[in-house]
């Protein structure tokens, strides 16, 4: 198992995706756990999600395709814009 905290957080955008495109080849076939706060890079590299904040934890959706996911690809934004508002506190 490899657990990766915020493994990519102090990096330049360019630089990031590469470097997550890197640990995905290399980490392919392992068990990983990556600790994030960037919804893109979760709706990229992740099989599965999960949100933890005060009321525990929730399951999120991601697209079901092969990862790393592209960073153009529609569902990609979608579900990172989808992850955005799940942050956001909601509006009365």
């Amino acid at each position: 198992m490899v657990v990766l905290d915020e493994p990519f957080s102090a990096l330049d955008a360019g630089t990031r995706a590469q470097m997550q495109d890197l640990a995905a080849r290399h980490l392919a076939g392992r068990t990983m756990i990556l600790i994030t706060h960037d919804p893109l890079e979760a709706a990229r590299l992740c099989h599965a999600a999960w949100l933890l904040d005060a009321h525990g934890t929730h399951a999120l959706a991601l697209p079901a395709t092969p990862t790393p996911r592209a960073l153009d690809d529609p569902q990609v934004l979608a579900t990172q814009g989808a992850l955005f508002r799940s942050l956001m506190p909601c509006a009365a």
